[in-house]
C-alpha cells in the first residue's frame, strides 16, 4: 500500500511538472511586451506605423498581426541597457532569441505567412551594421500554431538622439508551415538574409561564377548587399500580389459557361489592377538594374543579372497573356477594360523582348 502511495505521488508530481513546463512554453514575454509598448508610448512615431490584423472570417480567430513603429528618443532619456535585461529575463518562455551589437555584419528580416496560405510579406529588421538588435520568438498563447516575434533595433541618429524601430509580429510558426507545405521553407521564418555562410539571393548567386565576380562580391559592404537583397525580395512580393487575381479568374473559367457573365465582370474589375501592378513592377525593375549597375559589377555579372531579370519579367507577362487568351476562348470576347490590360501586357512583352534580344546581340 505504501509503495502504491509513493508511486501515485511520483505520477502526480510528473503530471504537475509537465503541466508547469507546458504552461511555461505558452507564457508571454511580459517584460519584453511591457518594454516595447512603453517605447512606443514614450517615443513612437505612430503616425507612420504599419499596423494590420488578419482574422479567420468564420471563426474570428487571429491568423496574423503586424505592428511596426519607428521611434526617436533623446539620448539622455534612452534606456538601451535595460532592453537586454528584459529580453534575458523572458528568455525561458522563448524558443528563439537573437542579439547583435553594433559592428556585427549580419542583417535580419522576418517573413510573414498567414495560416490560410495567402501571399507572404517580408519585413526587414536589422538593416545596418550600426544598429543594435534584440529579437525573440515565442508560441502564441491563444494558438500555439502561431509565432509571436518581438524585436527592436536602434542606433544613434546624431549626438543627441537615438532612432530605431519596434516590431511586434504574429504569424504561423515556420516549423508548422514547413510540415504542411513541404519544400517551401521561405515563407514564415526569421531569416538571416546576409550571412557569408548561407546561400543568398538567386540574383547574387549568379555573380559567383568566376574569380572577378568573387572579388567583386567581397568588395561589397553588408549595406550594399542588403540593398540588392531588399529590392529583389520586394519584386518577388509584387509578383505575388497578382496571385489572388489569377486564382479568382481561373476558378471562374473552370466553373464553365454558366459563369461567363461573372467572368467578364471580374475580368473588367481586375484589369486596371493588373495594369497598375505591371507598371509598378516595370518601374521597380528599372530602378533595381540601375542600382545594381551602380555597384560596378564585372560586365559578365551585369549581363547575367540583366538576362535573368528580362526573362523573369517575360515569364510573368506570358502567364498574364495566357489568362486573357483563355478568357477570350471561353467567352468568345474580352471586355473593354480587359482588352486594354492585354494590350498593355503585349506592349511590355515587346519592350522586354527587345531588351533581351539587344543583350544577346551585344554578348556575341
Amino acid at each position: 500500500m505504501k509503495r502504491i502511495f509513493i508511486m501515485l505521488l511520483i505520477t502526480c508530481s510528473a503530471i504537475v511538472t509537465y503541466a508547469q513546463q507546458d504552461n511555461k512554453s505558452l507564457a508571454q514575454p511580459t517584460h519584453v511586451i511591457e518594454l516595447l509598448n512603453g517605447i512606443i508610448i514614450d517615443f513612437g512615431q505612430t503616425s507612420d506605423q504599419i499596423y494590420s490584423v488578419q482574422k479567420n472570417p468564420n471563426t474570428n480567430q487571429l491568423e496574423s498581426s503586424i505592428r511596426i513603429v519607428k521611434f526617436l528618443a533623446e539620448i539622455k532619456e534612452w534606456f538601451g541597457e535595460d532592453i537586454g535585461d528584459c529580453f534575458i529575463k523572458d528568455e525561458p518562455v522563448s524558443y528563439q532569441m537573437q542579439h547583435f551589437s553594433p559592428g556585427n555584419k549580419e542583417m535580419f528580416g522576418i517573413n510573414v505567412k498567414n495560416i490560410n496560405g495567402g501571399p507572404h510579406n517580408h519585413y526587414m529588421v536589422r538593416t545596418s551594421t550600426q544598429q543594435e538588435m534584440w529579437l525573440m520568438c515565442v508560441k502564441n498563447t491563444e494558438n500555439p500554431q502561431l509565432r509571436d516575434a518581438y524585436a527592436i533595433v536602434w542606433e544613434k541618429a546624431d549626438d543627441l538622439k537615438v532612432k530605431g524601430t519596434v516590431f511586434m509580429i504574429t504569424s504561423i510558426r515556420p516549423d508548422i508551415y514547413t510540415q504542411n507545405y513541404e519544400g517551401n521553407t521561405e515563407m514564415s521564418t526569421v531569416t538571416n538574409v546576409i550571412n557569408p555562410n548561407a546561400a543568398i539571393d538567386p540574383l547574387l548567386k549568379m555573380s559567383r561564377q568566376d574569380d572577378k565576380a568573387k572579388e567583386w562580391m567581397k568588395s561589397l559592404s553588408p549595406e550594399q548587399l542588403f540593398s540588392v537583397m531588399q529590392m529583389s525580395t520586394t519584386m518577388r512580393a509584387d509578383f505575388m500580389k497578382a496571385a489572388p487575381i489569377y486564382q479568382t479568374l481561373n476558378k471562374l473559367i473552370k466553373d464553365g459557361p454558366a459563369f461567363n457573365a461573372r467572368l467578364g465582370i471580374y475580368a473588367d474589375k481586375y484589369a486596371p489592377q493588373i495594369i497598375e501592378l505591371n507598371k509598378g513592377i516595370d518601374e521597380f525593375y528599372q530602378v533595381f538594374l540601375k542600382k545594381f549597375k551602380d555597384l560596378q559589377p564585372p560586365t559578365e555579372v551585369m549581363n547575367q543579372v540583366n538576362t535573368h531579370t528580362y526573362k523573369e519579367m517575360l515569364q510573368y507577362l506570358t502567364e498574364q497573356n495566357k489568362l486573357f487568351n483563355e478568357i477570350y476562348r471561353v467567352r468568345g470576347s474580352l471586355p473593354k477594360k480587359a482588352q486594354k490590360a492585354q494590350k498593355h501586357v503585349n506592349e511590355l512583352t515587346e519592350k522586354y523582348m527587345k531588351e533581351l534580344n539587344k543583350l544577346v546581340i551585344e554578348r556575341k
